[in-house]
């Protein structure tokens, strides 16, 4: 995003890769600055391509590939799961709220 410099995206192929986005911020005409920024991603998974949520239920993702550092986990379901939660640290799925009795999310791309 040219107006904030945050950088988004979802990867779409099913292996690891390593993206390489050259950035440059202009100051003044005549000031600016130019970066390059590296982006790897690796394999993620979590037990089963179904996951069955009841009270108390949580699923740990597995890093298959080097994942250092890894962080700003996030969720994005489409109709929105209101009771899916993630651990924004550590990828944990889990179920948050009393209201809900069990559920399901397909993990599979």
């Amino acid at each position: 995003d040219g107006q904030t410099g945050e950088i988004s995206g979802t990867p779409t192929g099913t292996e690891p890769l390593n993206v390489g986005c050259e950035i440059t911020a202009v100051q003044t005409p005549g000031i600016s600055f130019t970066t390059t920024v590296r982006i790897s991603t690796g394999h993620m998974v979590y037990p089963s391509t179904a996951l069955l949520f009841s009270s108390g239920s949580v699923f740990e993702p597995e890093l298959l590939a080097p994942a250092s550092n890894w962080q700003q986990f996030a969720v994005n379901c489409a109709p929105t799961i209101p009771w899916l939660k993630i651990d924004a640290a550590t990828g944990v799925l889990r179920m948050d709220t009393p209201n809900v009795r069990g559920g399901g999310v397909d993990v599979d791309d």
